[in-house]
């Protein structure tokens, strides 16, 4: 072969190291979507707890507890 003779393409559309030969990446890569506070809350003050009402124990919601407050 010469010296000014190649057996392989040099310059941009020679095929290298592109982006079809790289690992795939994961469907998310970045996990699941954080919830945001109004939902965080909405769910906390869905939660049951146990109160005293005139000497009676009761389970209402956080939310109804905090009306009777």
């Amino acid at each position: 072969m010469s010296e000014n003779k190649r057996d392989y393409e040099v310059g941009a559309a020679s095929r290298g190291c592109t982006a079809d030969s790289r690992k795939a990446s994961p469907a998310n890569p970045h996990g699941p979507r954080q919830k945001k506070l109004p939902v965080l809350l909405v769910e906390a003050f869905n939660d049951k707890v146990v109160v005293t009402i005139d000497g009676e124990r009761r389970e209402i919601t956080k939310r109804e507890a905090i009306s009777l407050r």
